[in-house]
């Protein structure tokens, strides 16, 4: 993702979504260099020379490397990186329905729906015809709705496909993907992999002892999948004519950083993160009007706007309290002090 420096005025509607927005890109980009990083320390997870089988005395073997998996510091990131983009969208709902309603401070519920379903049926996701979804909704106009709407993943899509294969075939939705992340967030850590790339090729480059009997035989299954120490990655026939049979070849593979589904992290992110910033740039224009102008700089209310209420009092007092108290216990043979006595 590129959010290149403030764009909009500070007392813009949307200036804490693009506030927002560079400091996910923030995120990314210390995320960037930890990959880059950990990449660098893990070039080649398959050995060049493979391991003969003694068991069958005709086959040499290429297995994984023991290797470690990323620092779980690349989750927080993410799950920081996540949170920036979600409430990005938060903060769209929130000032969408200010400005329909006039200046009036939206409930509670305001949010940016994520509807993967059109009607509401027992056990079904989140559906766009649902009271949750006009909570979510609520002061927002209809012209404002039906933008949204186009934005959500069952948006010209039917609720009940023909087939599993339907499914298969259909783009990612960025706002699902996003909606998916957030909520995985929430209770568990996103945490990233080392995983085999999707295609490896091989070529042999030196031959010892031995005769190849055909060509090398790849193991499908661990491609795209977290990698595991000794896992078979490919392996070649041959027929021994030394004490020592040995092949090496050259297969130029790199590790990929992944979760668990095999989705790329870097790939998916920047894709979620430019998805969110072209949304922002989207919906900068309605504040643009006369009367949207009106209501720049106006209050949001919220609960830190609220005024000096009787609990920050007390917690303010609370302070001042046991500042005295440590004053008095620093204070040697009690002697009297101007400040704490």
């Amino acid at each position: 993702m590129a959010v290149q420096g403030p764009q909009l005025p500070l007392d813009h509607p949307l200036a804490g979504c693009e506030a927002k927005l560079r400091r996910a890109q923030q995120n990314f980009e210390l995320l960037d260099n930890e990959v880059g990083g950990y990449l660098d320390r893990h070039p080649e997870p398959i050995p060049r020379v493979g391991e003969f089988d003694q068991a069958t005395n005709e086959h040499i073997r290429w297995r994984f490397r023991p290797i470690e998996h990323p620092d779980p510091i690349l989750g927080a990131l993410i799950g920081d990186y996540i949170h920036d983009l979600r409430s990005t969208l938060d903060h769209l709902a929130f000032e969408l329905s200010f400005l329909d309603t006039g200046g009036k401070v939206p409930p509670r519920t305001i949010a940016f729906p994520c509807c993967r379903v059109r009607k509401y049926a027992t056990g079904s996701p989140p559906a766009w015809e649902s009271n949750t979804t006009r909570k979510k909704l609520s002061g927002i106009n209809a012209r404002h709705r039906a933008m949204i709407y186009r934005a959500q993943p069952c948006y010209r899509h039917k609720d009940v496909p023909a087939s599993p294969r339907t499914v298969a075939r259909r783009k990612r939705n960025a706002l699902a993907d996003l909606e998916a992340f957030w909520n995985h967030d929430k209770h568990r850590t996103l945490e990233p992999v080392a995983s085999a790339p999707f295609d490896i090729r091989a070529e042999i480059v030196a031959i010892r002892d031995c005769e190849p009997l055909e060509d090398p035989v790849f193991h499908r299954e661990v491609l795209g999948r977290p990698i595991e120490t000794n896992a078979e990655v490919y392996s070649i026939r041959v027929r021994p004519t030394g004490p020592h049979p040995q092949m090496e070849v050259d297969c130029r593979v790199g590790v990929l950083v992944t979760f668990r589904n095999g989705l790329p992290v870097l790939d998916i992110l920047s894709r979620l993160g430019n998805w969110v910033s072209h949304a922002i740039a989207f919906w900068a224009s309605e504040f643009e009007g006369p009367k949207a102008r009106l209501l720049w700089g106006l209050p949001r209310g919220g609960w830190v706007e609220g005024g000096f209420n009787w609990w920050t009092q007390r917690f303010a007092l609370r302070g001042i309290v046991d500042a005295r108290r440590a004053l008095r216990r620093v204070c040697a043979r009690r002697v009297s002090c101007v400040v704490c006595c």
